[in-house]
């Protein structure tokens, strides 16, 4: 049976995850020495990538348009990062502006009139 939830979108974390996985055996290989606050039993990241594989996978057998089109969302988001906020400079502008208009929208106008409280 393949894994799915209601919505089919499941896999795009665990796509993630399988890489963060990947990563441990990666480092483990590359850096054998590197000092670890901990080290995870090998058994235990090729277990989880396994599973990730397959909750990854399982969306796109059962419902291939829907995860294909999120697919396509999640990495255009890949140029806009290189594109837009990886240049700090424009960043920081663009990130001033929507202050100002989030700042503009959901601020409460403070009131001219004054209240004398009377004991």
């Amino acid at each position: 049976a393949v894994v799915s939830t209601q919505s089919g979108h499941y896999g795009r974390g665990w796509m993630f995850w399988g890489l963060c996985f990947v990563a441990v055996i990666y480092l483990r290989w590359k850096m054998p020495d590197v000092p670890r606050p901990f080290k995870v039993p090998i058994c235990v990241p090729i277990i989880a990538i396994v599973f990730a594989i397959y909750l990854a996978v399982g969306p796109f057998v059962s419902n291939p348009v829907s995860s294909s089109i999120w697919i396509v969302v999640t990495f255009s988001s890949i140029p806009i990062f290189y594109g837009y906020v990886d240049k700090e400079e424009t960043c920081h502008k663009g990130m001033d502006k929507l202050h100002e208009i989030l700042a503009r929208y959901l601020t409460t106008p403070t009131s001219t009139t004054t209240t004398t409280v009377v004991e």
